[in-house]
């Protein structure tokens, strides 16, 4: 190791992360720093490739548990919670226990609430936006605030519009144009 092209590199050499080398304050790393941890690896050194062995360890599981749902079209939460492995998705497949088919309703029941509520804020925006159009027509048409449409953007929960070059124009309700 004549020459090390980066902490990155070490920290693949050394088994840890180009993080942790950083923060023991590793700028740079001449071949005879490295070599002396790996002869004489410190306290830290030792504990950084523990934690990224047992990081890499839970990495595998997770997506064993993410393959093993999808096989089954349930939610990875059923099979940590039953400690589904790989090997017994087959069987499970081939002949589902009540458990499962309800896990698989209640998967199926949430994927249509999720797709119902992104339907739904889609709908909103498009809404807000239209109205927002609507708002700066009146505000460059007439060259005044539409009453109607500020009260309906107002009530929609829009308090303030951008209008595209910088300025951001305050939406006031009716009742508060009086006041002032």
């Amino acid at each position: 190791m004549a020459r090390m092209g980066g902490l990155k590199r070490v920290a693949r050499a050394l088994g840890v992360a180009g993080s942790t080398l950083r923060q023991q304050g590793w700028a740079t790393a001449s071949p005879a720093r490295v070599q002396a941890v790996m002869d004489d690896p410190p306290d830290w050194s030792i504990v950084a490739r523990q934690n990224r062995s047992e990081k890499r360890a839970r990495q595998h599981r997770r997506r064993g548990r993410e393959s093993v749902a999808r096989r089954l079209g349930v939610s990875v939460r059923v099979v940590k919670e039953r400690h589904i492995t790989p090997g017994d998705s087959a069987g499970l497949c081939a002949a589902a226990p009540d458990w499962l088919i309800v896990a698989r309703e209640r998967r199926r029941a949430q994927a249509e609430r999720e797709r119902a509520d992104a339907q739904r804020r889609a709908a909103r925006v498009a809404e807000e936006r239209e109205l927002a159009e609507a708002y700066l027509r009146a505000i460059t048409d007439r060259g005044d605030t539409d009453a109607w449409a500020a009260g309906v953007l107002h009530g929609a929960g829009m308090h303030r519009i951008d209008l595209g070059d910088g300025n951001v124009v305050p939406i006031v309700s009716p009742p508060l144009r009086v006041v002032r």
